[in-house]
């Protein structure tokens, strides 16, 4: 039984700090077929059904998460389940582990889900399938640090939700392989032009094809990792993920939406 959707929402009493986050990607973990061949750790598995896998998330890869870093966001997803189950992301060697899901999934299916999770004191997390075996990807979008900046950047400030691109009933269509500039700071939104990031609500509906969805801040170069996979859709069917973009350099962000690629 999937479990209720639950702590990637919990709340952390410490800043985002931007140094690590979306354009440059730090770490991807991959256990499953698309990692064959990448001499990354898990590559070429799959996470069976009960089992835990333990991720490292700090001292690694070209731009490393500092050992100073108290929690991370990661974007997890799930491709090739062989059964409907759901997937716990908890800090590794933590016990009990938690009672909730991050990431629940159907049979055959591709869908991701952003994760914010406490790391342990060696910096890892504890990845847990509960059915079935499945491959994952893991991307380290950014970290949070115990240790506030001295600037105050990094530090969140909710608003009322605000819809910057399409309509309120039916979104705006996006083609294929296309970007389209998001502009997110301006009285529309009460963002203001000094913010150096965003965390937005992004939304697939009616797709015509399997696709995925990458955002990134406007005049970067566009990442590797995925933030939304989506399959192909019914009208009025949706499925949506949370974004933390970074480093908004014109204060605009785009969402592309290449298809015809393997899920990442």
């Amino acid at each position: 039984m999937p479990r209720a959707p639950g702590n990637e929402n919990r709340s952390f009493a410490c800043p985002f700090a931007l140094s690590a986050w979306i354009r440059h990607l730090t770490y991807r973990a991959r256990c499953g077929r698309f990692g064959t061949g990448s001499g990354q750790p898990n590559a070429g598995k799959t996470l069976a059904a009960a089992p835990t896998l333990n991720v490292q998330v700090t001292g690694v890869a070209t731009v490393p998460v500092p050992a100073t870093a108290s929690t991370a966001v990661l974007n997890v997803t799930v491709t090739n389940p062989t059964d409907a189950g759901f997937l716990t992301v908890f800090p590794e060697g933590e016990t009990p582990m938690p009672t909730v899901s991050n990431l629940n999934f159907s049979s055959g299916e591709t869908v991701a889900n952003l994760v914010t999770v406490p790391l342990s004191a060696t910096g890892g997390v504890t990845i847990y399938n509960s059915a079935g075996s499945t491959d994952v990807v893991a991307d380290v979008e950014g970290y949070y640090t115990s240790t506030p900046s001295t600037n105050g950047s990094g530090l969140y400030n909710a608003i009322s939700p605000v819809r910057v691109l399409g309509a309120l009933s039916f979104g705006a269509p996006v083609a294929a392989n296309t970007s389209v500039p998001v502009t997110v700071t301006g009285t529309l939104t009460g963002v203001p032009a000094t913010a150096t990031a965003v965390v937005a609500n992004v939304t697939a509906e009616g797709a015509t094809l399997p696709s995925f969805l990458t955002v990134y801040p406007a005049g970067a170069t566009m990442p590797v990792a995925s933030n939304l996979n989506f399959p192909a859709q019914a009208k009025n069917v949706a499925i949506a993920n949370r974004v933390k973009i970074g480093n908004l350099r014109d204060k605009r962000h785009r969402p592309p939406r290449p298809h015809g690629r393997r899920p990442r």
